[in-house]
């Protein structure tokens, strides 16, 4: 099959073309503000037009350091009708033609885990890379609950039973938050946000952060971010404790 689509690049997000709620909070143009304001990145959408007709978008950031530039994608493509790996590919080799030709970055890294690509351009150095997928539509909790480990089913009902463990969800739980972040060993291998950092999130992000905090006789014990939009939740960092009660980080992801 011979494929031909046509790019076009917009510094702006395209509002007039395609509604933000079609794509992931990290296509959006809320989340580009935040990259800009917080973190001065230059955010801009390639985007792909069949028969006049966009049928696809992928959102890229370049990020100064020293003299160089290096490029990101931050989701995968987007696709906004039916699309093969075919055109996915030829989409991704256009894009990366026209970064080459203009010299928009130094390199291109890695992106982030949740952007996941059918295909990628000539000459990638990539890995494959899967997940499970758990259709929760029209199912009860405990058949959810039966269908998992057998460990963690068990940590799960532990918590449940205790009731000196609490969950709570809210953007006031920000410094529990940051009290689990702080003393967490994950520190060591991830870059977790600060105060400073999440009250910035939810500045620019309103709608699209959740901060769930689990508790033992009121002392925080683990704690996720989410970024949530119409499509997914993401779990963004997450951190517990040295030494956390039974079954409490089980029943928070729960």
């Amino acid at each position: 099959m011979s494929a031909s689509i046509n790019l076009k690049t917009y510094t702006e997000f395209p509002s007039e073309i395609i509604d933000e709620i079609q794509v992931p909070v990290f296509c959006s143009p809320q989340y580009a503000n935040y990259l800009k304001q917080v973190n001065s990145q230059e955010v801009s959408w390639f985007t792909g037009f069949l028969n006049e007709t966009m049928i696809c978008i992928i959102p890229f950031s370049i990020i100064k350091k020293a003299i160089f530039k290096k490029g990101i994608f931050l989701t995968s493509v987007v696709f906004l009708s039916e699309f093969n790996e075919t055109l996915e590919k030829v989409f991704l080799e256009s894009v990366i033609n026209h970064i080459r030709e203009n010299k928009t970055c130094d390199w291109i890294q890695q992106p982030p885990n949740w952007a996941i690509f059918r295909s990628v351009p000539s000459n990638s150095i990539y890995c494959e890379f899967g997940t499970y997928r758990i259709d929760l539509k029209d199912k009860e909790k405990i058949q959810i609950l039966k269908k998992m480990h057998r460990d963690h089913r068990q940590h799960i009902i532990h918590a449940i039973k205790n009731t000196d463990i609490v969950v709570k969800k809210g953007p006031e739980l920000v410094d529990d938050c940051i009290e689990v972040f702080t003393v967490s060993s994950a520190r060591k291998f991830v870059e977790l946000p600060t105060k400073e950092d999440i009250d910035k999130m939810l500045e620019y992000l309103p709608g699209n952060i959740q901060i769930y905090v689990s508790y033992y006789n009121t002392v925080p014990q683990s704690s996720i971010i989410y970024f949530p939009d119409n499509i997914c939740y993401y779990a963004v960092y997450a951190a517990m404790i040295a030494h956390p009660a039974e079954g409490i980080n089980h029943i928070l992801h729960w």
